[in-house]
């Protein structure tokens, strides 16, 4: 199997992004969104690539002492291969390198792969919010993480 190469996204990466979100999300993102996420100083945007073809993504905010995860997704194909997991750890990696002690996320109630990946991550559940999402209509699970950034040196 060839290798994951994980790198920020750039702007030259848009159309990448665009079918990959619509590939894996039923309320997908448009182009706009993504730009402005690709454009914004405080946004972090991930790229996955495997033989030069994009496989995955992650969307995310760093406003230092705190960090939240917007989307994150892989390829149906390519799903429970660890590509999500190392994704997901390159931008905790980033938060902690930026001093950001504290990380939220929401995910669907339904959704128990992702949130075994996140609870494997140091994730926990702190709330909830009823009918946060469409498409189905479905209750979101708000998830905290927190890191001693402290140690890093």
């Amino acid at each position: 199997m060839e290798s994951i190469e994980i790198r920020m996204a750039e702007h030259g990466d848009l159309t990448a992004l665009v079918a990959l979100e619509a590939a894996c999300f039923p309320d997908a993102w448009g182009r706009e969104a993504i730009l402005a996420q690709l454009s914004g100083n405080t946004g972090i945007s991930l790229i996955a690539e495997r033989g030069g073809a994009a496989v995955g993504y992650l969307f995310g905010l760093c406003l230092p002492p705190e960090g939240e995860l917007y989307r994150i997704a892989t390829l149906p194909a390519v799903r429970r291969t660890g590509i999500g997991s190392e994704i997901l750890q390159r931008f905790l990696d980033i938060l902690d390198q930026r001093l950001t002690n504290v990380c939220f996320l929401e995910v669907r109630e339904s959704n128990h792969a992702a949130r075994a990946l996140y609870e494997r991550l140091g994730f926990s559940q702190v709330g909830r919010r009823r009918g946060y999402y469409k498409n189905p209509r479905e209750d979101a699970l708000v998830m905290r993480r927190e890191s001693d950034v402290s140690s890093i040196n």
